[in-house]
């Protein structure tokens, strides 16, 4: 399990699972909750909310490639990998 301190207090973590990467934690979560993921945009905010938290790195080092399926409370994408 790898884990950033997102803000005060407030951990992200990824962690392996059998269908994929759950993303856990509270602004990770919340992020997903509140932006619609349905459309093509909605999914860029929240992959770019997510990498602000750290989320890309922590994915890269437990192993993520791209097409991985990426779990973030009850939303479920394909990962892509960043492009730097």
């Amino acid at each position: 399990m790898y884990r950033l301190e997102a803000e005060a207090g407030e951990a992200v973590a990824v962690e392996k699972e059998r269908d994929g990467y759950r993303i856990r934690g509270r602004a990770a979560e919340r992020a997903a909750a509140l932006i619609n993921v349905e459309t093509t945009e909605g999914l860029m905010v929240l992959r770019q909310r997510l990498s602000r938290l750290g989320v890309g790195k922590m994915l890269e080092r437990a192993g993520a490639k791209a097409g991985d399926m990426i779990i973030v409370g009850e939303v479920e994408f394909r990962w892509e990998v960043e492009k730097r």
